[in-house]
């Protein structure tokens, strides 16, 4: 059965370890996408001359590449963390620079926890949705203890309802990508 979805793909690379369905070709892939589509977030808030979150999207760049390199020389799980560390921490700053929970920058969010699912590690996803659970919180208590104010208009169900959409949404994926793990299971289970 692996054959044949590796005859569909027409590359046997694609399909990594059963307990990591990222393979060292799918990372240099999702790199490469993310360094074309960093300077295209970049370049338009270079132009409105808002140098903070560019430097730091510019600088996310550079890890990306190096993430691009690990991945070419096979080093799949490190290529994996110099994704996803770094994109996790530029989103942060991001959205607490930007307008918190109603920022763009929290889109990416189901991106990265499905990335992280990805990976292989419950650790590695339980600890990027503490990590998002945390920076939701924070931005909520920094915000109503006039420490940090978020100029878009923010109420406390607001933080609610962004906590409550992430966290359902980190759910089904832990649940999908546990489906794909215990498929790619059978599979290489039935091939022996």
């Amino acid at each position: 059965m692996t054959e044949t979805l590796q005859a569909h793909t027409g590359n046997e690379e694609l399909f990594g370890s059963i307990s990591s369905p990222i393979s060292a070709l799918l990372t240099r892939r999702i790199a490469c996408a993310l360094m074309v589509a960093l300077p295209c977030a970049t370049v338009p808030l270079m132009l409105a001359g808002k140098w903070f979150p560019s430097t730091i999207l510019a600088f996310t760049e550079l890890l990306f590449l190096a993430s691009y390199l690990a991945a070419r020389e096979g080093r799949k799980e490190l290529a994996g963390w110099l994704i996803l560390a770094p994109l996790a921490v530029c989103v942060a700053i991001l959205i607490v620079a930007g307008k918190g929970p109603l920022d763009e920058a929290m889109l990416t969010l189901p991106g990265l926890m499905i990335f992280a699912s990805l990976l292989g590690s419950k650790r590695v996803y339980i600890g990027l949705l503490c990590a998002i659970v945390a920076l939701v919180v924070g931005m909520a208590v920094a915000h109503f203890q006039q420490w940090r104010i978020i100029p878009a208009p923010v109420r406390l169900d607001t933080f609610i309802t962004v906590l409550v959409i992430l966290s359902v949404t980190g759910y089904f994926i832990w649940l999908m990508a546990s489906a794909l793990r215990n498929a790619l299971g059978s599979l290489h289970a039935e091939n022996r």
